[in-house]
């Protein structure tokens, strides 16, 4: 009787989690249209010579992601809308499955801030969602995942069921364009007797040329303006306009607003002796911890970044950041013992004090934590340095010098600056970060009137700091 009673359990807990993963058949079509990404497209459709827009565009995730395919994606985008000003990055990480992304997400999202993120990533269901609340609380980024293209892979197993059941889910439940690149490669593959490994992988996972131009071509169809669609369904962007909006009556203006990110607009008729300071619900921009941030330790600019260097992937403080460099010193390294020492000075704060990979560091100013061992899938710990050599052979010698910058994602005070060619928009940033949630703007503007202002433009992401937790 316990058993049956025990089997009966087990159905239901396995039945129950299936439902979850079914999403009704109108959402699979919401989500692998392109509505959720119309405020980009819309943007990129709508750009002028005379009002080009700026559109920035984030790959993410990790190996399959860094391949080059994306870069055929952007040279469409650039022929498709020669009149916005694209800026497409990649900043995807191989090696780094959700279990670990989640470690650098926040970082490179706030840095980047994008309109779009396209992405992908292996991994824990769980971490994976973890990953995609991130983007989509931190910035006003709308999302675009793509599935796992591998084909001929028992519908039981890990990969096909993330594919074709927990990554729509989660793509449905924030509001993200989903597209299942899956389906119609394996019935290609299938239809033409090809073997998918032989013919668009190097290794049976990485594409060749032929894989990456595969892929290219089914996330590019998907990339389109559709009028039918709101520009911005999840109101993530507002637009404030001088005269209409706001004033800047006796050089002060006052602004009530929900998001997290500010931007200031100047037009040709700026006022070169105009100086604002910022502040937000009565503070300046810089008593805001959420408003910093900090660069990837030994950041040099090449693909997958942490590979080439020795570093830390994550960087948190117990006490407020302020902008500073800091430069980490490996004391001694023992490839065989997998241990090696550091200590770490600051640019303000001067000696931080010495530390070791088993153990978590704490500065002595409290700006610099680092949790102890090496990142893994499995294990926590934030530091890439013992699996660089297990992978890549990569070494390092005692001396060798990791640093990074911590900095102020806005300004305290700002001069507008007049547009290059007095016709396009000068954007400034005035703040990033903050939560998301309601406040007021005040800029206290000397020297005259605020007339150089013409628009303050508000992000919003889709889940304000409260959903997100």
């Amino acid at each position: 009787m316990k058993r049956i009673i025990l089997f009966a359990v087990l159905l239901l807990v396995v039945f129950s989690g299936w439902c979850q993963l079914q999403i009704p058949k109108e959402e699979v079509r919401e989500i692998s249209s392109p509505r959720y990404i119309q405020r980009t497209m819309h943007l990129l459709a709508t750009s002028t010579p005379e009002n080009p827009n700026n559109v920035n565009i984030l790959v993410y995730g990790q190996s399959l992601s860094a391949q080059d395919w994306w870069l055929e994606v952007k040279n469409h985008l650039a022929q498709e809308f020669p009149q916005a000003n694209l800026n497409m990055i990649n900043k995807a990480i191989g090696g780094f499955s959700s279990q670990i992304l989640i470690k650098t997400v926040e970082r490179d999202m706030l840095d980047y801030y994008p309109d779009l993120v396209i992405f992908h990533v292996f991994g824990s269901d769980v971490k994976y969602e973890e990953v995609l609340k991130k983007m989509r609380s931190l910035t006003s980024a709308e999302v675009l995942i793509w599935n796992d293209p591998q084909n001929k892979v028992p519908k039981s197993e890990w990969n096909s069921q993330m594919s074709y059941e927990k990554v729509p889910a989660l793509a449905a439940k924030y509001n993200c364009s989903f597209i299942d690149l899956r389906t119609p490669i394996q019935e290609m593959v299938e239809q033409k007797d090809l073997v998918y490994a032989d013919e668009f992988t190097k290794d049976g996972t990485h594409f060749n040329d032929k894989g990456c131009s595969l892929i290219a071509s089914h996330i590019i169809p998907h990339l389109v303006y559709d009028e039918k669609y709101l520009p911005d369904p999840n109101n993530l962007c507002t637009i404030f306009e001088a005269r209409k909006d706001f004033n800047g009556k006796n050089g002060e203006i006052e602004l009530p607003f929900e998001g997290n990110r500010v931007d200031i607009i100047t037009s040709a008729n700026w006022n070169e002796k105009l100086s604002c300071k910022v502040y937000i619900d009565g503070k300046k921009p810089s008593d805001f911890q959420g408003a910093y941030n900090y660069s990837r330790p030994n950041d040099n600019g090449a693909s997958g970044w942490i590979w080439s260097v020795a570093a830390p992937v994550r960087i948190r403080h117990k006490k407020p950041w302020v902008n500073e460099t800091f430069t980490l010193t490996f004391d001694s390294i023992n490839y065989e013992t997998r241990f090696f020492t550091f200590h770490v000075e600051g640019s303000k704060s001067g000696f931080e004090g010495y530390g070791n990979n088993r153990e978590d560091f704490l500065s002595n100013s409290g700006r610099v934590f680092i949790e102890a061992n090496e990142v893994h899938d499995s294990i926590t710990g934030d530091w890439h340095v013992f699996r660089n050599y297990d992978v890549l052979g990569f070494k390092i010698e005692p001396g060798y010098q990791t640093t990074w910058e911590t900095y102020l994602m806005g300004l305290d005070e700002f001069i507008p600056e007049k547009p290059g060619n007095g016709k396009d928009e000068k954007i400034i940033i005035l703040v990033k970060g903050i939560p998301n949630g309601k406040h007021v703007l005040k800029l206290k503007c000397t020297n005259g009137n605020a007339s150089g202002i013409s628009k303050i433009r508000i992000y919003k992401p889709f889940l304000s700091s409260n959903q997100e937790k």
